[in-house]
């Protein structure tokens, strides 16, 4: 699966995650230019790859982004750490990971 993380200007991170035969940029400034539309300005700030789990990885050709290994709480976590910061937002992953009895490597 892909993935684009985007951001608003108020701090929120939302990730969007669609199926591969999609282009990062279609759908992420697709999905920007809809909030948009309704006031809100979102922008993508990393782009990749995810197994939905326990990472994301690579690259958006397409966005010219780099994933960064934190995204993946926002992948799996969703809304419930939107508005953490990246270190915030990978403290909390790896205790869900924890709970649930799964160990994660990432930094």
């Amino acid at each position: 699966m892909k993935y684009v993380l985007i951001e608003s200007d108020k701090g929120q991170k939302q990730a969007l995650i669609f199926h591969d035969g999609l282009t990062h940029s279609v759908v992420g400034h697709g999905v920007c230019r809809e909030h948009r539309r309704e006031g809100e300005f979102w922008k993508p700030i990393s782009a990749g790859f995810t197994d939905c789990q326990t990472q994301t990885y690579g690259r958006s050709e397409s966005l010219e982004m780099e994933s960064d290994r934190t995204d993946i709480a926002y992948v799996v976590m969703g809304n419930s750490v939107a508005l953490q910061n990246r270190g915030t937002a990978m403290n909390l992953f790896r205790a869900y990971l924890a709970a649930k009895g799964v160990s994660h490597g990432t930094p």
